[in-house]
């Protein structure tokens, strides 16, 4: 290997479901650098890029520095990270642009475009660990290390111990955000404070899950679903179980609503998996989702969706990849009614329906380029036909796809190499595309941002409108522009802050107290490990009220000396 220590070389080989964070925190360990930026330096070629657990980048770089004992990139990728999880139900091009930002230097947009951000499924994806995959770990391979299978989103519980996983604390809480770390049952604690491991619906649900997270992660590289096939599928199952209308493409929501809720409940035991429905009607609203053919939707949603209409994965997948499409999906396609506004216009539409004349002929009469008169006649509902051009027949239906999904155009530009000017061309010439593009462009915006208001809204519970209006400003002046009911109502649900001058909080009390609480967590951290120095982080981490201190330091005199006698204490 080009990079690495020889006897380091020896023991840098994957172990068993291994991810990407575990092989590189224990070269962190054996090449015994004192930095984790020097390690990160050694196999990245940077700094910080590469030290995230879940999207690591620059693993081009690792690949090449290890002289391919780890494999190419993207065996890495498939096999070692979380990535694949979401990729069989992204879009082709999200799924490109995905492997291109792990491999190259920074991941960027990542999880924005991958819809986790929004998904409010959380999007830190927390270290988790089996303690007796731990111990088998141990005994067999002489260290503890974290399975891949464990991290992915989706896996509570463990899928050949069936033990309820735990989680780390070190990377979530950003103290240790930039650390290489390996499992330590010291450090690892339980999700599931209020629920006893012993409840056997939880633990059937969540094993379920488990398995079909699993799954959905090592389908093939080139798989990708259909929307409109998943759809389908969705549609057969739900009539075949009595919970479609005659109609065939409406459910009826009360008994669906009844009946998912009730599954969905058992699951809603993690933090991760609390934005499941809680109600019959969060449940209806959540079907009527998923059986829209769309892109975007995080996997977990479609996961938990599968295993209740088709009791698991392998059910699922079968009927997939057999299914007879026999509902039949009729969209309106009827043109928008659009007048025309002019008499050139009007000259031109009735050059056309009435007079039999070519768009070419009928634009040089009028004196009017090809263009306009193009986007006219689509406009008006008339097919305009079209010139021969490189385009081919594939890369246009994809630019369209795209379009109706409200997909950026320099996305569609960079994705198809085509010019901005072939985007807004295909726009104006294809029915009833331009104005779908603006609407689903609108229900993108509008659904991003009330998801960015209610994220402040959960994170902060207790502030008021100005508060959540200060967090989130720009969230809030497209809100007020475009969604005004729909933020007056939220609004209306934020607690009222009463006004307060702060003039008769006691600071010398307040200081007594929390001079105190640092002197006693001092005392715990020196008693834990004696040789090793304090520092700030490792007293807040333990004591999270005073970080919201800090900045107050100065009316706060006795905790300011407490915590510069702990950062200095030398042994003596």
């Amino acid at each position: 290997m080009n990079h690495f220590d020889d006897s380091v070389a020896i023991n840098l080989r994957w172990l068993p479901d291994e991810t990407l964070f575990s092989i590189c925190s224990r070269h962190h360990h054996l090449s015994k650098n004192y930095k984790p930026s020097s390690t990160c330096q050694q196999l990245f070629g940077h700094k910080l890029q590469g030290l995230a657990h879940d999207f690591p980048s620059r693993i081009d770089y690792l690949a090449a520095a290890a002289d391919g004992v780890l494999g190419g990139p993207d065996e890495i990728i498939y096999r070692h990270s979380i990535l694949p999880f979401y990729l069989p139900l992204a879009q082709e091009h999200i799924k490109t642009s995905a492997i291109a930002a792990m491999r190259g230097e920074g991941i960027g947009y990542l999880k924005w475009n991958l819809g986790i951000l929004t998904s409010r499924f959380r999007a830190n994806h927390p270290l988790k660990a089996c303690p007796k995959c731990l111990g088998e770990d141990v005994q067999n391979h002489r260290v503890a290390y974290w399975h891949r299978s464990h991290q992915l989103p989706g896996v509570w519980i463990c899928p050949i111990h069936s033990e309820w996983l735990l989680t780390s604390s070190i990377k979530s809480t950003g103290v240790e955000r930039f650390f290489w770390c390996l499992p330590n049952l010291n450090e690892l604690e339980s999700p599931f404070a209020s629920v006893e491991p012993s409840q056997p619906q939880v633990n059937a649900s969540l094993l379920k899950l488990a398995q079909s997270s699993i799954s959905i992660a090592t389908l093939p590289e080139s798989f990708l679903f259909d929307p409109t096939r998943l759809q389908q599928c969705y549609l057969a199952r739900l009539r075949d179980r009595g919970l479609l209308k005659e109609s065939g493409l409406q459910i009826k929501p009360k008994g669906l609503g009844v009946q998912f809720s009730q599954y969905t409940q058992v699951l809603r035991v993690t933090p991760e998996l609390r934005a499941l429905p809680n109600t019959v009607d969060e449940a209806i609203t959540f079907a009527r989702k998923m059986i829209a053919p769309r892109t975007g939707t995080h996997p977990l949603r479609h996961l938990v969706w599968i295993n209740w209409l088709y009791g698991g994965w392998d059910q699922f997948i079968h009927a997939y990849e057999n299914f007879a499409e026999d509902i039949s999906i009729k969209p309106d396609l009827s043109p928008p009614k659009i007048t025309a506004d002019n008499p050139k216009k009007t000259k031109l539409i009735n050059l056309l329906t009435k007079e039999g004349r070519t768009i070419t002929g009928a634009a040089k009469d009028l004196e009017i380029d090809f263009a306009t008169a193009a986007a006219w006649a689509t406009k008006a509902g008339i097919k305009v036909p079209t010139r021969p051009s490189k385009m081919t027949p594939e890369i246009r239906g994809e630019m369209i796809r795209a379009l109706k999904n409200g997909d950026d155009k320099k996305v569609i530009t960079a994705t198809h190499d085509i010019s901005i000017t072939t985007v807004n061309k295909l726009l104006s010439t294809e029915i009833g595309l331009s104005e779908a593009w603006h609407q689903a462009r609108f229900r993108n915006a509008q659904e991003s941002h009330r998801e960015a208001w209610q994220v402040v809204i959960r994170n902060n519970p207790n502030l008021g409108v100005k508060a959540v209006r200060v967090l989130e400003p720009a969230t809030f002046m497209w809100l007020y522009r475009h969604n005004r009911e729909w933020l007056i109502e939220e609004s209306a649900k934020l607690s009222k802050a009463p006004r307060q001058n702060h003039s008769n909080v006691d600071w010398d009390a307040r200081d007594e107290t929390l001079a105190q609480q640092v002197k006693e967590t001092a005392l715990q951290l020196f008693e834990e490990n004696p040789c090793k120095r304090i520092l700030l982080w490792m007293i807040y981490q333990r004591l999270p009220d005073l970080k919201a201190k800090l900045a107050k330091l100065e009316r706060l005199p006795l905790t300011k000396s407490a915590i510069t006698s702990a950062l200095t204490y030398k042994q003596s």
